[in-house]
């Protein structure tokens, strides 16, 4: 919930920013535009926090908090570092979740 209000709170401006972790390449910085709050599934609870989980519907999750608080955070829009704003779907398109990909700081 407090991510969720962060990121609420930091539109339209300064923005809320990460870096998305992906294994084999640089951190690639990801303006954080829209989430929504959601519970884990059963395939999220092995997850670190950072990791992102893959949602049945379109969409990614971002595994959050310690792990017996079992808390998904929905990522429903963003905007990667020289790119324009697109839905999560558009962003999944291009960078497929993969095993060891993580938001977090560079």
């Amino acid at each position: 919930a407090y991510i969720e209000r962060f990121v609420r709170a930091m539109q339209p401006w300064p923005t809320a920013y990460t870096f998305l972790h992906r294994p084999g390449k640089e951190p690639m910085r990801v303006i954080v535009n829209r989430v929504g709050a959601s519970s884990a599934g059963a395939s999220d609870l092995e997850s670190e926090a950072g990791e992102l989980v893959d949602f049945v519907h379109p969409g990614f999750g971002v595994r959050c908090g310690a792990p017996a608080a079992r808390q998904v955070l929905e990522v429903l829009e963003l905007q990667p570092a020289g790119k324009k704003k697109m839905s999560a779907e558009e962003f999944l398109r291009g960078y497929p979740i993969v095993e060891g990909m993580r938001f977090g700081p560079e």
